[in-house]
Order: structure tokens, then C-alpha cells, then sequence
């Protein structure tokens, strides 16, 4: 959906490529805010999947965040994927470090694991959260491929 991308893409090079592809349901607006992937300073992020009951939980994980974290990603309160991106920034130890990626693991994992948490008091049962992250600081990539019911995997 960006016209420069083809103008781009003769012209960049790049040992890490990011880019994400994501289906809009009928209906739903493109809008450059909401589309993946989401910066802060030299972090890259993307989601494929749901957090089961947002609209439920919307307000309890945004509750979570620091300032800084919740400022961030100016499109958290509409997105479950930016929602994401904020809380994984959340526990990181300092957003504006360079950090081993060893840290960002354990980041992205305490992640996934608040979410499931608070879908879980929530009372979502019936409903599978499919939390695949991919985060980048330019040098390292990780990828995480989760569904929050067992029975769904």
C-alpha cells in the first residue's frame, strides 16, 4: 500500500530485511499508522495473530505500561499487535539500549506470558490467543510461533 516501495526497494540494501504482509478484513481502513511493522528508536515488530478478547482486556494490559512505553506506540489502544509491541518494550530493561539478545528474549517471553495471564483472569476460555512476534534491533531477529491453547497447537 505504499507507493515508494517499489522506488525503494531498487535502491536499499541490507544484510536484515523486515517486512511484514497482513490481510485487512472487508471493510477495515488502511491506515499507515496501523500497519506493520512498528518502530520505536531501533527496534522492529510485527504480529500475526490475536490476543484474544482485547476489547476486554484492552484497558488492563494498558494499565501495565510505563510512560514511556505506553507513548511509544501511539496506536496501542486500537491495535492488539501495537499493544504488544508496547508491552514487549515495557520489559525491556532500558528501550533506548542496545541490548543482547538474550535480553530481548526474555523480554518477548515475559510478554507473551503477562498476556496469557491477564486473558486468563479475564475469564477468555473459549478463545485462542496466536501471539507470533517477530522483533529486530537491526542485528539480531527472533521469532516466536504461540498458541495460548493447548488443544489449539
Amino acid at each position: 500500500n505504499n507507493e515508494n516501495l517499489n522506488r525503494l526497494a531498487l535502491k536499499i540494501r541490507s544484510p536484515l530485511m523486515f517486512a511484514h504482509v497482513r490481510a485487512a478484513y472487508p471493510g477495515m481502513p488502511v491506515s499507515e499508522q496501523n500497519c506493520h511493522p512498528f518502530m520505536f528508536n531501533n527496534y522492529l515488530w510485527m504480529h500475526n495473530g490475536v490476543i484474544a478478547g482485547f476489547a476486554k482486556v484492552r484497558r488492563r494490559l494498558a494499565m501495565m505500561l510505563s510512560d514511556e512505553a505506553f507513548n511509544a506506540v501511539p496506536s496501542l489502544m486500537n491495535s492488539d499487535s501495537a499493544m504488544a509491541f508496547a508491552m514487549f518494550l515495557n520489559n525491556l530493561p532500558d528501550m533506548d539500549s542496545e541490548l543482547p539478545s538474550s535480553t530481548l528474549l526474555k523480554a518477548i517471553e515475559a510478554t507473551i506470558a503477562t498476556i496469557c495471564q491477564v486473558t486468563a483472569e479475564a475469564g477468555i476460555v473459549s478463545d485462542s490467543s496466536l501471539l507470533n512476534f517477530v522483533v529486530s534491533d537491526g542485528h539480531a531477529m527472533i521469532a516466536t510461533r504461540f498458541v495460548s491453547k493447548e488443544s489449539d497447537n
